[in-house]
């Protein structure tokens, strides 16, 4: 018989105490996807996220602004805590349970200062808790929370992240077959039109960008 350790892997005491001796434990966030806010990175950001709020692209419109220079948007810090595995990052902490089911359940921030144009940022990440659950999906679960901190180049914290994820066996979950009777829903055309129609209603905020 073949053991798939990604689909049958089991939690066990060895895995829980290995975690928590992580607790506490700060590393450096290495090899994000941007370290520094400059004009084109916030620009290219907010257009990532369609977000053309001119105080984040408009360096005339934020120059009247108390900023009195463009900033970031705040979630601009998403692309501050990973970056792309082949060039090695490191975010530290947490290692999860070997192939056991892990997925997110939830975050909050704590924003202190804008992000400034020029701003060099830098993360460090930690490990908080860890904490059991009993879950109707799959008996007994793990909840880790993670907490992460970004700084300026002055030092000064920009913003607090703590985020939560829950792990789970999935063959435990499997066999208990919560979602077993999920239907998978079509999609008629008056439906993806109906869609659109809600698209093309919102309503623009926030002066149009000047590039």
């Amino acid at each position: 018989m073949v053991t798939d350790l990604n689909v049958d892997a089991k939690i066990t005491d060895e895995m829980i105490t290995k975690a928590r001796s992580r607790l506490g434990e700060e590393t450096a966030i290495t090899e994000a996807w941007h370290t520094e806010a400059t004009r084109d990175t916030i620009r290219r950001w907010a257009e990532a996220i369609g977000d053309n709020n001119p105080l984040w692209v408009d360096p005339k419109y934020a120059a009247g602004t108390g900023h009195g220079t463009i900033i970031g948007p705040p979630t601009f810090l998403f692309s501050c805590n990973q970056g792309p595995a082949h060039r090695g990052r490191g975010a530290g902490g947490f290692r999860g349970f070997p192939g056991i089911h892990r997925f997110w359940a939830h975050e909050e921030w704590d924003w202190r200062l804008p992000i400034r144009r020029g701003d060099e940022i830098h993360g460090f990440t930690k490990e908080a808790e860890i904490i059991e659950h009993t879950s109707r999906l799959a008996r007994r679960s793990f909840e880790n929370i993670t907490e992460q901190r970004f700084l300026n180049q002055n030092g000064e914290l920009i913003a607090n992240h703590r985020m939560g994820f829950v792990n789970t066996e999935r063959s435990t979950a499997a066999a208990i077959g919560r979602y077993k009777d999920f239907k998978q829903h079509s999609y008629t055309r008056e439906d993806i039109q109906k869609i659109n129609d809600d698209i093309d209603m919102e309503e623009l905020r926030g002066a149009t960008p000047r590039y």
